[in-house]
């Protein structure tokens, strides 16, 4: 048997196995799966936040504004102390 053959084969034999799971997996969902009308809102509701684009706002101004996180963690004390 050529090599070609044997690739052929299974491939062959790898799809039938992948339809055959696809189509225990729709009929599994089918049975498993009721559409309420929660559901419908939830998802109609999820569209309608998707829809509308976030709204960025300028950072306040003060103290806390210009602080990165080097300015409050272990590397401004190191710094601070190598400084002094």
């Amino acid at each position: 048997m050529m090599e070609s053959d044997r690739l052929s084969a299974r491939k062959s034999t790898l799809e039938d196995h992948i339809r055959s799971r696809t189509k225990a997996s729709r009929e599994t969902i089918k049975d498993k799966f009721h559409w309420t009308s929660e559901a419908a809102k939830a998802l109609e509701d999820l569209k309608h936040r998707l829809q509308i684009p976030p709204i960025l706002t300028a950072p306040s101004p003060g103290p806390s504004a210009s602080r990165t996180t080097f300015d409050v963690g272990a590397g401004h004390r190191m710094s601070r102390q190598l400084s002094l």
